[in-house]
């Protein structure tokens, strides 16, 4: 059985032509007799008989990756975050917390007479 081309797929073809000629693959003169007959062609056997010896332009697939590997990457920079947070928290809390008894101290001070401040 073979299917009836339409105005899109003859469109196509000749693209397809126009590609391999812009390549270096068809000269003028052949991509003009393949585009006529293109645009002639009734089957879409006719069209694939235009490209038979061209290679496929079509770009290989990209290799695409598992989405489990995805969410893995993810659940792994989650942790990297919370731990990197957590090591910084460790680190700054005890000057932050001694940094506010220093200055209780200074206060309580300053109340008492007993720091060097403002007499």
């Amino acid at each position: 059985m073979n299917l009836r081309a339409a105005d899109a797929d003859r469109d196509r073809a000749v693209a397809k032509l126009g590609e391999h000629t812009a390549a270096g693959r068809l000269t003028l003169d052949e991509f003009d007799t393949r585009a006529r007959a293109a645009y002639a062609a009734r089957a879409m056997a006719d069209l694939a008989a235009l490209t038979v010896d061209l290679p496929d332009t079509e770009p290989p697939p990209t290799a695409q990756r598992h989405p489990q590997s995805t969410a893995l990457y993810a659940v792994a920079a989650i942790v990297f975050a919370v731990v990197l947070l957590g090591v910084l928290a460790a680190a700054v809390s005890p000057a932050i917390v001694n940094g506010m008894d220093g200055m209780i101290g200074s206060m309580a001070g300053m109340m008492d007479g007993r720091a060097g401040g403002c007499q």
